[in-house]
């Protein structure tokens, strides 16, 4: 006979039916009871709808199933078998089996029949692999990266941080703009050669260059290596080893040109760009800093009073560490034209100093170079740098400390391991005359 025990009443007034799931049951979901509204405020007629809930929910906790309501959840099930087992297949996966692989499986099962003769229903479905892997969708995929990888943001403030995932996330959203938003679980080696198509004739139009194409391949690979690696045991990244290759932009970032160099020197006289802008180039033309570095100095990073004056590229209280870390923390001399900017602005870029500094420095040298140098920025003085000083006869420790390549030494002793003749070598270097020659000019510039 039905009682009032599965009837209760809210504030509103209204009626629901409420029943406890059974404590043997509760392993298989998270839920403890299940409510249903039985939508009226008289309580006879609750007590009529009561029965048809109560004749549909019981008889399924005496056969020692769930309702609909307290489904069984995958992550569960696969929880469950990899407790009992060695790892949880689905049965689309255990079909494909070889007649070995099966018998091996099979007596996984009954090893465990042995010591669970009467397994609840979540046990047997881990066991015979009843449940499909649910489909992972990109944005699925990617917010498991994020939580997956929270070392790579670090150290890094709130914008910072937001500012490092989009970048890996705008990928997600090229790739579902190209081939649409399909579960990445079962894209295949072929699905990308056919995203890599689309690349390159993106690439041929001129929408960008084969490094950012690349780019959109493998940053994917790295969220797929990272969530495969860690929740699909096994299970390989369709974007490995697949790359875009044979075009001319490949490859490092390429130098500017003597012309390219003068026309930045002749566009700094004459561009609207604020003084700190105007600086930072200046700065990075002739030390092979990136910008966010310079941007981010601080006064104990600038030594304007030392014998070689000198700024250091470190970890401060505005950057817990400079890119790549390692041997990019350095020191680096100033000579010439670099000097004089960094007089112009003996404490740093203040004005940079914010959240929004970074982005608001990177916006500023596109749109400068943009102009003035198309198809090239701020980072060809990097790679023009390394080849004044491998020109001037500078050695390989010498031209690693001072741009931060690996296998170098660190910030702490970089200066103090550039010698008086290495010193007078890199002031020679700033004096040359002739950028063509083996030796380049950058008196010019610096």
């Amino acid at each position: 006979m039905i009682t009032q025990n599965y009837i209760h009443k809210r504030q509103n007034g209204y009626y629901y039916f409420c029943v406890n799931i059974p404590t043997r049951l509760l392993s298989s979901t998270t839920r403890r009871q299940i409510l249903r509204s039985l939508r009226t405020r008289d309580l006879a007629t609750a007590k009529k709808r009561v029965a048809t809930h109560v004749a549909e929910i019981l008889p399924l906790f005496d056969e020692d199933r769930l309702p609909d309501e307290a489904h069984i959840e995958y992550k569960r099930v696969k929880a469950i078998a990899e407790k009992l087992t060695t790892k949880y297949e689905p049965y689309t996966a255990v079909s494909e089996k070889t007649v070995d692989q099966l018998i091996e499986r099979i007596n996984e099962i009954v090893d465990v029949r042995a010591v669970m003769p009467t397994p609840n229903v979540v046990q047997t479905a881990g066991l015979v692999g009843a449940m499909e892997t649910p489909p992972l969708s990109w944005v699925e995929a990617f917010e498991k990266f994020k939580a997956l990888s929270s070392e790579k943001v670090r150290g890094k403030n709130e914008l910072q941080t937001k500012r490092f995932w989009r970048r890996y996330e705008v990928k997600t959203e090229d790739y579902i703009a190209a081939m649409g938003d399909t579960d990445v679980l079962k894209i295949t080696k072929n699905d990308v050669k056919k995203y890599r198509k689309i690349l390159k004739e993106k690439i041929d139009t001129g929408e960008f260059l084969s490094n950012e194409a690349n780019k959109k391949i493998s940053w994917l690979g790295v969220i797929l290596e990272t969530v495969f690696d860690e929740e699909y045991e096994g299970k390989e990244s369709p974007f490995a080893g697949i790359r875009i290759s044979g075009y001319e932009d490949d490859g490092k970032r390429a130098p500017l040109t003597a012309a390219e160099i003068a026309a930045v020197t002749e566009g700094l006289k004459t561009s609207g760009a604020r003084p700190e802008i105007k600086a930072l180039i200046r700065i990075g033309m002739c030390t092979g800093a990136n910008a966010r570095e310079i941007a981010l100095l601080t006064p104990t990073d600038i030594h304007l009073g030392a014998p070689n004056p000198y700024i250091s590229i470190r970890p401060n209280e505005l950057r817990g560490k400079v890119k790549r870390g390692g041997a990019r923390h350095r020191d680096v001399p100033l000579v010439g034209d670099a000097l004089a900017a960094m007089r112009e602005f003996p404490i740093g870029f203040t004005i940079f100093h914010t959240n929004e500094g970074p982005t608001q420095v990177n916006c500023a040298m596109s749109d400068f170079f943009r102009r003035v140098t198309p198809g090239k920025g701020f980072g060809s003085f990097r790679h023009n740098m390394a080849d004044w000083l491998r020109r001037s006869g500078a050695n390989d420790t010498l031209k690693d400390s001072i741009l931060g390549h690996t296998n170098t030494i660190r910030c702490t002793t970089a200066m103090d391991t550039i010698s008086r003749t290495k010193r007078r070598r890199w002031k020679k270097l700033s004096n040359t005359q002739n950028y063509q020659s083996k030796k380049p000019n950058i008196n010019s510039i610096c």
